[in-house]
């Protein structure tokens, strides 16, 4: 009820025709919108080839060629969505996913001694985190981290272990590590990280047979997410390799990286005047680049566990008290240094030239994670009932205010009109028309150009499959030319070549033109005079 109370809050849900629109509807919500869709209705299987002939018409597109580890988490998606409808479902699915991670840190809290009502406040808190409520659906993937207390558990075995592991241990152990390797591969890379460091330990106490239980969890997470690419990799040996699909580079290390004021300061919050301050000394500098603003906040708590966190092995030190090398707080350490601006994932990078994974602070829920555990070892024996529910009123209160009423009006009224524009193209165009859309943009990831957002060239593929587009030609591959060369062309020119591939229609989306497509509009009216046409606010569409 807490997840469903924090996700209304932020998001204007307080109806349940409010739950049947999306909490955006821009950029990679729309993408992933568009790969459960493709789940829901039978167009994509997971691990097998995603062969998606209604996109990059007249060609059709593989998927394939595109590297995703989501496959089962968007099947899951799917199947709410063809229960309870694509924004309800998807909505629904958010808010399961939230409550799966508050459990499961719960059960983690639970395993570690922590008693019951700490250990449900602690829940609430990784449920209700700023991380989870502003990622949501535009980052599903990575608030698909259920999975992250349980190996947190396994690494701190594998680091502790001073025996050869039971049976039970042995299943727990293969049953997570599959399923991190099948899951977000930023996951799969720190789990790894940590697992060496139990195998390095054993190796330096010359105790081999303790390094097999690392060894395992690692091979079985590479195992997993091998499984995860089959299907990119059998394309790739089919079609050859790719390596224009995603381009990153040294700068964009720095851009994504973890920074610790954003660990500090919410981007928004329901207390007007935090975010504003926040805003005022710190997001809204001129030489400040946000690339992911707001995601990393840890909470008022989460804050103060961190503080906590990594301020006590440094004041033992200081004091030159002896402690032993606590597995957790070396996570904890290893994932600041890792993560933090100019840290060592930059300094790697430029070593050895390997930029894929670019967005460390995606790592900021592993902190807060890790840091709550930590703060609650701590005054488990001092804090009650009463800190609990006042822990919980806290991150009733330290929520984000992502959505604003009017931006709920303004995504309402642009999926009504989505939908009927694409009711009106389906009384107009026969079942598996061709439609060319403009203006041509690559697939995936291009910047935002003039009001159009990333991906959306996907919004009249989410109410009808019953017609061909020719958008999503894949990145790097020939047949990503043509159209580039198409749109160059005079309309007369166009319009001629489209026809001879056996287009129905041209369809431009206004917000991606500088005119807002005024002049293209008025030259295909004047080219093609008797020609329908339909019109929204955001599209156009004539047939030729």
């Amino acid at each position: 009820m807490v997840s469903f109370l924090g996700f209304s809050i932020v998001y204007r849900k307080w109806s349940v025709e409010a739950w049947q629109y999306p909490i955006s509807y821009q950029a990679d919500h729309l993408a992933v919108h568009f790969y459960t869709r493709m789940y829901s209705t039978g167009q994509l299987i997971p691990f097998l080839s995603k062969s998606v002939p209604i996109m990059n018409a007249p060609n059709g597109v593989d998927l394939s060629d595109l590297p995703n580890n989501e496959d089962i988490l968007y099947y899951t998606i799917a199947v709410f969505q063809k229960f309870f409808g694509q924004f309800f479902g998807a909505n629904l699915a958010v808010v399961a996913l939230m409550i799966l991670n508050g459990l499961s840190f719960y059960l983690f809290l639970t395993y570690y001694g922590i008693r019951n009502n700490l250990s449900t406040a602690g829940g609430v808190l990784v449920a209700l985190s700023h991380f989870m409520l502003l990622r949501g659906f535009e980052h599903v993937m990575l608030i698909g981290a259920w999975f992250l207390p349980f190996m947190l558990i396994i690494s701190d075995w594998c680091f502790n272990s001073t025996t050869v592991w039971t049976k039970n241990k042995k299943i727990f152990t293969g049953l997570v590590s599959l399923t991190t390797g099948l899951s977000f591969p930023y996951y799969t890379f720190i789990f790894g990280q940590f697992l060496f460091f139990g195998a390095i330990k054993h190796a330096l106490q010359k105790k081999g047979r303790l390094i097999v239980a690392p060894m395992f969890a690692i091979a079985l997470s590479i195992f997993g997410l091998a499984l995860g690419q089959i299907d990119t990799f059998l394309y790739r040996l089919k079609a050859g390799p790719n390596t224009l699909i995603l381009t990153r580079d040294l700068s964009s290390i720095e851009q994504y990286s973890m920074k610790i004021a954003d660990l500090f300061l919410p981007y928004t919050h329901l207390i007007k005047g935090f975010q504003n301050w926040a805003h005022k000394i710190y997001y809204d500098r001129p030489f400040l680049i946000h690339t992911e603003p707001g995601f990393s906040y840890l909470g008022l708590i989460g804050c103060l566990a961190f503080v906590y966190a990594i301020g006590i092995p440094i004041w033992h030190f200081f004091r030159g008290k002896k402690q032993e090398v606590d597995s957790f707080w070396l996570y904890l350490y290893w994932l600041v240094g890792f993560s933090i601006s100019g840290g060592l994932n930059f300094l790697i990078s430029i070593v050895a030239g390997m930029y894929l994974f670019r967005c460390t602070n995606r790592y900021s829920i592993l902190v807060l994670i890790i840091s709550l555990f930590l703060f609650f070892r701590k005054v488990n024996p001092h804090w009650g009932r009463q800190a609990a529910i006042a822990l919980i009123c806290i991150a009733l209160i330290d929520l984000p205010a992502r959505t604003r009423f009017t931006e709920y009006a303004e995504i309402k009224n642009r999926v009504d009109a989505d939908r009927d524009f694409v009711s009106k193209i389906e009384k107009n165009l026969p079942a598996g028309a061709m439609i060319f859309q403009l203006p041509v943009v690559d697939f995936p990831e291009y910047p935002k150009l003039f009001e159009m957002t990333d991906y959306e060239h996907f919004r009249p593929v989410l109410y009808s499959s019953q017609f061909r587009w020719s958008y999503a030609s894949m990145k790097g591959r020939p047949d990503n030319d043509w159209q580039k060369e198409a749109e160059r062309k005079s309309i007369t020119e166009l319009v001629l070549l489209l026809r001879e591939k056996g287009f129905s229609a041209i369809y431009l989306n206004k917000r991606g033109f500088a005119d807002r497509g005024q002049k293209m509009m008025d030259e295909l009216k004047l080219y093609l005079p008797s020609a329908t046409e339909i019109v929204s606010d955001d599209l156009y569409l004539i047939k030729i």
